[in-house]
């Protein structure tokens, strides 16, 4: 099994995972121990794939709605920039301190997204990946345990078993472990351009964004184009 395969059984299983906590007051456990006569084994079997495949439609519709709320929400958008922006200057200090407050979230993502490929091509990220499955697992969680604490129908489950107080607890030692995780993934991928940038090593064809490429090709054509009139 390969790193790749690795991140994607990992993000499976976040998923699977969280479609089980996501569903689980509404399963009829009962159905799924397969012990009884063959009729009522037969149905249990039939049961048992239906909750398998629902389960991890659901866990994959709520990480893909996750997904999409973290990169449109304005929220979501200025707590990244400010996290960014934090993990940049505590790698470049000051110098560049000025340039990179006047940027927008969108251009500053554009220039972290430009640094993440540049150093995942020279292999400078070996870390990150596993990082950013902790990452997702964590974010995934969090909204699910909160559903559990505040929700009736989840509360019930905690309730008969008297953990409302722990999982409060897990919930806040989640949330600072999902802060730090994010801030550690921004840091090492910041670490590296600054380490491509210390060293001089020129960014390769593939890690210019195309934007700018698009525009720059368009001016020089335009410059070929005024001084043949």
């Amino acid at each position: 099994m390969n790193y790749t395969s690795k991140l994607n059984f990992y993000e499976t299983l976040t998923i699977y995972f969280s479609g089980v906590l996501l569903c689980l007051p509404f399963l009829k456990t009962r159905d799924l121990v397969f012990i009884g006569t063959t009729e009522k084994l037969e149905y249990k079997i039939v049961y048992g794939i239906i909750c398998f495949i629902v389960v991890y439609l659901i866990g994959l519709l709520y990480h893909r709605l996750l997904e999409a709320f973290k990169e449109f929400s304005c929220l979501s958008q200025c707590c990244r920039k400010q996290k960014m922006l934090n993990a940049y200057f505590f790698v470049f200090g000051d110098k560049y301190k000025s340039i990179m407050e006047e940027k927008t979230y969108m251009q500053i993502k554009r220039d972290y997204d430009n640094a993440y490929y540049s150093a995942a091509e020279r292999n400078l990220l070996s870390g990150v990946g596993h990082l950013e499955t902790q990452r997702g697992f964590l974010q995934d969680i969090i909204i699910i345990l909160l559903l559990y604490c505040f929700v009736p129908r989840y509360c019930k489950l905690l309730l008969l078993c008297n953990k409302l107080l722990v999982l409060g607890s897990v919930i806040i030692v989640a949330i600072l472990a999902l802060s730090y995780t994010q801030w550690k993934i921004y840091y090492l991928v910041w670490s590296a351009e600054y380490y491509l940038q210390e060293n001089k090593v020129p960014r390769t064809l593939r890690t210019i964004n195309l934007w700018d490429l698009k525009y720059s090709l368009c001016a020089i054509l335009r410059g070929k184009m005024s001084c043949k009139k």
